[in-house]
C-alpha cells in the first residue's frame, strides 16, 4: 500500500504525471479527536491518523505558466464608500469574460515547473507543508470559510518569503468576506502599520458554474450545499490521463440538480471524483457513507475517493465497506491522475 510521497512539490524534479496528494483526510476535529478514547482514536495504525482535509495538486504535464500576482504594495485596498454592504469583497475578481484571472496590464508569465496548488488550507497546513517539503504555492482554492478549511492561511507567509510574491486565494463571496473579517490583520487597509511577519495574499472572488483559467488550467466552481450554507466544489478540466476531469467536493450534504446536470455533460463528466463521507450515522451537514455512495453511483466516475472522515470507522473497516471503484483515502496518499 502506498504510504505517500517522501519528496514532493518544489523538490519533485522532472515530474512527468499529474498528481493529487491527500495532505489530510479527516473532519473538523481530526482523528484522533482530543480527549477521545474510542478504538479508532486509540488505534496504532497510521492509516487511522487523519489531519484536517486538504489536497495538493501537482501538475507536471499541464501548461505551467502562471501569471505572477501583483506585489502587495501595488494593490489598492478595499474601501467602503456608502455604508454596510458596499465594501469591496475581494482584492480582485476572476476575469471570467476572458477566462483568465485579473492580473493587471503589462505583466509577463512566470514559469513554474510543476504547477502546484492546494484545495483548502486548514489548521494543519504547517505540518502538511513540512511533510511535503513545500517551498511554493502557485495559488489556493477554498471551498468555504469553516475553520478546518481556512485556518492555516497564516502559514502561507513562509512560502511568501521564499517566493518573493503574493499568493492568490480563490473563493466565493461569503468566504472572501469571512476571510476579511477573521483575518483582518492580513487583508485590512491598515495592515502595513503592523510590521512584518504577515502573509501576502490576494483574494479573487469566483462564481458557481462560471469557469476560470489559471495558467492554462480550466477550473469550474461547482455549487454545493453544506447544510443550508452554499459552498463550492471544483472541477479541474483536462488534468486526468486522456484529458479527463477531476472533481473535488468536500463537506457536502446536498448536491443541487444543476451540479449533477453539469457533471453529466460529456465534456464535464469526471474521470476521478473526490467526495466527503463523514460516517455511517446521519449528520445534518455532511454526507454519510451511504449518501456519498449514492452520489458516486449517480455521477458514475471511473474512480472515487472518500475524504473528510471522522472517528467512527478504522481505515481497514472502511475498505471492507466500499466497492472496488471507491477508495477510502488516508493522509499522504498520492494518486497519479
Amino acid at each position: 500500500m502506498d504510504t505517500g510521497p517522501t519528496t514532493t512539490g518544489a523538490q519533485a524534479q522532472g515530474i512527468s504525471v499529474n498528481k493529487m496528494i491527500f495532505m489530510g483526510t479527516g473532519t473538523s476535529g481530526g482523528v484522533p479527536l482530543v480527549g477521545c478514547s474510542c478504538p479508532v482514536c486509540m488505534s496504532t495504525d497510521p492509516y487511522d491518523k487523519r489531519l484536517r482535509t486538504s489536497a495538493l495538486l501537482i501538475l507536471g504535464t499541464h501548461p505551467t505558466t502562471v501569471p505572477p500576482p501583483k506585489p502587495r504594495s501595488s494593490l489598492s485596498p478595499a474601501t467602503t464608500t456608502g455604508g454596510p454592504g458596499t465594501s469591496t469583497a475581494c482584492d480582485a475578481r476572476a476575469d471570467n469574460s476572458t477566462g483568465t484571472t485579473a492580473q493587471g496590464e503589462g505583466e509577463t508569465l512566470k514559469e513554474r515547473t510543476p504547477m502546484q496548488f492546494a484545495v483548502d488550507v486548514g489548521p494543519d497546513f504547517r505540518q502538511q507543508a513540512l511533510t511535503h517539503r513545500l517551498t511554493y504555492m502557485d495559488f489556493a482554492l477554498l471551498t468555504h470559510a469553516h475553520q478546518d478549511h481556512i485556518g492555516g492561511i497564516d502559514e502561507l507567509r513562509q512560502l511568501n518569503y521564499y517566493m518573493k510574491t503574493s499568493i492568490p486565494l480563490y473563493a466565493n463571496h461569503d468566504t472572501c468576506e469571512a476571510l476579511r473579517h477573521r483575518f483582518d490583520y492580513i487583508f485590512a487597509p491598515f495592515r502595513g502599520a503592523l510590521g512584518g511577519g504577515l502573509p501576502d495574499l490576494t483574494l479573487h472572488q469566483v462564481e458557481p458554474l462560471v469557469p476560470i483559467v489559471i495558467g492554462g488550467l480550466s477550473i469550474t466552481p461547482l455549487p454545493v450545499f453544506h447544510g443550508d450554507m452554499p459552498i463550492l466544489g471544483y472541477a479541474f478540466h483536462g488534468i486526468c490521463s486522456g484529458g479527463g476531469t477531476l472533481v473535488y467536493i468536500t463537506d457536502a450534504s446536498c448536491l443541487p440538480e444543476e451540479t449533477f446536470a453539469y457533471l453529466q455533460l460529456p465534456a464535464n463528466h469526471p474521470k476521478v471524483l473526490v467526495i466527503n463521507a463523514l460516517r455511517s450515522r446521519p449528520h445534518p451537514t455532511h454526507f454519510t457513507i451511504q449518501q456519498a455512495l449514492s452520489a458516486v453511483q449517480r455521477i458514475n466516475p471511473q474512480q472515487a475517493y472518500f475524504v473528510h472522515m471522522t472517528h467512527d470507522h478504522t481505515h481497514t473497516h472502511l475498505k471492507e465497506m466500499l466497492p472496488p471503484n471507491v477508495m477510502a483515502t488516508y493522509d499522504n496518499l498520492s494518486v497519479d491522475l
